[in-house]
Parts: structure tokens; C-alpha cells; sequence
């Protein structure tokens, strides 16, 4: 049915944050893709990514209670519905001896490098770290190398005098790196996007719970990856307690300053970069509530003006998911 989606002029690479944390929003029986199906829809949503708990994972702390072989399930439903999967691996601060001593992560790695169903898209490794990326293109070759704005704010950090053009520049031409994360804040410097090079290999999160530019950016991945690794060893977390709340309070206070500031793009800004050929796009969310995580998906997938239809059809086909949908707030605005 013409006029579900919303129609930015291309068509768009999107990559949403649900693997192992909102899979039934997506592929669940009431998901998203079922009511695109259910209405003879193309669903727009082409990759999926997560984590699992991992000495190599970061930016979001994944759930300890998921092992590797469940994770495969998911993995295996994911791509039934035409979906890739990324894992998240983006802890910059890993060894070899990481890499080698995580052997579930491997598991996982191998079953997506040898089993891709696909011809029009990839999976892929989300990382921060040189070290994993070499370590991912020897050893799982059909794997898409996809450089995490993580990586930024260690190198540089985020700002209009720290991550330059020059900076991407050098990026976004490794060769070693598939795809780069640029950080979305850069939308608002004129004509940064349209000044890099190898606009295919850009992808942009559209949205963000934090604010642009984060002087504290570092700080909390730096907790959430000693986090990561205490939970991985079953060690007690509360020993980071103190830097935590530390982080708490300068985010709470940052935040209160710059209420107008957070990372959200328009619609006309996504036209925009879609205009000079950058087309792949995110939407995050991982350790978001499902309404929140839903509500981002509504915004950016459908046009506002169809939501009284989905109503009418869903109530006609199926009461059960319309209360689902009605849960997820793509019903009611």
C-alpha cells in the first residue's frame, strides 16, 4: 500500500538498533515487518544490530543472560525476515589476548561470516579498535568492517576543532574500514558532509540520546566498558558506583543546559544528505524503553497521515495486534 512509509526521495540503508534487545518490535508476530507485510509493504528496515556480553563489546552495556547459541536463534529469525545483522564489538581498549580469550564471540562471528543468505547486503562487526579489524578481515572475510563513532571520541574527540574533515578524510579512505560512523552533530557545520569523500561509506544515527558533541562522551564509555568487563568476569560492579554517579550527575547537569540540544535529525536533513549520496542511516536505541525505541521508529519509517489507517486495518484483520501496536504508540500520537 502507497503511502505507509515515508518517502525521502531514495531509497535508504537503515540500520536499527533491536538485535538481542527489540527483536519482537521487528520480527516479533506483531512487529513491524509483520505489518508491513500484512499491508503488502516492502518493510524499509535492511540491518540489525546488538550485542552480547563480550570482553569486545561497548558503548551499551548488552544483557549478561543471552548466550551465544540463543543469540544464533535470533540471528537465524532476524535473517528468515531479509534482515543482516552487526555485532557491536566497539570496546577501543582490547588486546589479541581479549580477542583470543573470547571464544563465544568467535562462535557468533563465524556463523554470521559463513551464513549470509543475501545478495544485496552483508553482516557485519561494529568496532572501535584497529586490532579487531585486521583481526575480522583475515579471519571473517564476508564481513562487513563498520568503524563506530566510539572510535571518535577517543581519537579526537567530538567538536568542530577536534573531529575535522581531515579527520574523516583519513577514514573514510582506510581501506581497511567498510563503513564510518560520522557524528551526527556534524550536520550543523556547513557543508561538512557535502567537503567528505566516499559518501558511500557514510552512516549517520539519526538519533541520539544524548546530547551533540558530548564533552563526557568518553568518560561514560570508559565506564560502561570497565562495566562490561566486570560483568563478563562476574565480578561485582558496584565498585564502579562512585564514577557512575560521578557521570550521572555531569550528564543530568549537561543536559539541563542544552535541552534544545539534542541529536535529532529533521526530515529535511536526512533529504539533504541523501541529495549528495549518503544513504545509509541508524536509528539507536538499544538500552532505550520499547516505547521510546518505537516511538524513534514510527518518526522516521511512517508518515504520520497513515496511522488512522493502520488503525482501521489492523483493527479489521487483527484485535491482538492492534493491541500490540497500541503499546508500541504507532497507533496514537
Amino acid at each position: 500500500m502507497n503511502g505507509l512509509l515515508k518517502d525521502y526521495g531514495f531509497d535508504i540503508d537503515w540500520n536499527v538498533g533491536s538485535l538481542f534487545c527489540h527483536d519482537d518490535s521487528i520480527i516479533g508476530v506483531n512487529g513491524i515487518h509483520s505489518i508491513c507485510y500484512r499491508l503488502n509493504v516492502q518493510p524499509p528496515i535492511k540491518h540489525v544490530f546488538g550485542g552480547i556480553s563480550s570482553l569486545l563489546a561497548g558503548g551499551r552495556i548488552p544483557s549478561p543472560n543471552l548466550d551465544v547459541d540463543r543469540a544464533i536463534d535470533i540471528a537465524k529469525t532476524n535473517m528468515q525476515n531479509g534482515l543482516a545483522c552487526r555485532l557491536t564489538l566497539s570496546n577501543p581498549n582490547i588486546s589479541m589476548t581479549d580477542i583470543n580469550k573470547d571464544k563465544n564471540v568467535h562462535h557468533l562471528l563465524s556463523f554470521l561470516d559463513s551464513h549470509c543468505p543475501f545478495t544485496d547486503k552483508k553482516h557485519g562487526v561494529i568496532l572501535s579498535s584497529d586490532i579487531l579489524a585486521e583481526y575480522a578481515r583475515m579471519h571473517y572475510p564476508n564481513l562487513e568492517i563498520i568503524l563506530s563513532t566510539i572510535r571518535t571520541a577517543y581519537d579526537v574527540g567530538y567538536g568542530k576543532n577536534n573531529d575535522t574533515v581531515h579527520y574523516y578524510t583519513k577514514l573514510l579512505n582506510n581501506p581497511l574500514y567498510d563503513i564510518v560512523v560520522v557524528n551526527a552533530a556534524k550536520i550543523d557545520e556547513a557543508n561538512f558532509f557535502d567537503s567528505l569523500p566516499n559518501k558511500g561509506k557514510i552512516e549517520v544515527i539519526v538519533c541520539n540520546g544524548c546530547i551533540k558533541n558530548c564533552p563526557y562522551a568518553k568518560s561514560h564509555y570508559d565506564y560502561i566498558h570497565s562495566y562490561i568487563q566486570l560483568q563478563y568476569y562476574d565480578k561485582d560492579v558496584e565498585i564502579l558506583l562512585d564514577k557512575r554517579n560521578k557521570i550521572k550527575t555531569q550528564c543530568i547537569a549537561n543536559k539541563s543546559t542544552h535541552l534544545n540540544d539534542y541529536s535529532s535529525f529533521t526530515f529535511d536533513e536526512i533529504k539533504h544528505l541523501g541529495s549528495i549520496g549518503i544513504r545509509k542511516f541508524k536509528i539507536a536505541g538499544r538500552t532505550n524503553s520499547s516505547n521510546t525505541f518505537n516511538n524513534d521508529l514510527r518518526h522516521y519509517l511512517f508518515n504520520y497521515e497513515m496511522i488512522k489507517y493502520l488503525d482501521t486495518f489492523i483493527n479489521q484483520t487483527d484485535g491482538i495486534l492492534n493491541a500490540h501496536l497500541t503499546r508500541l504508540g504507532t497507533l496514537n500520537s
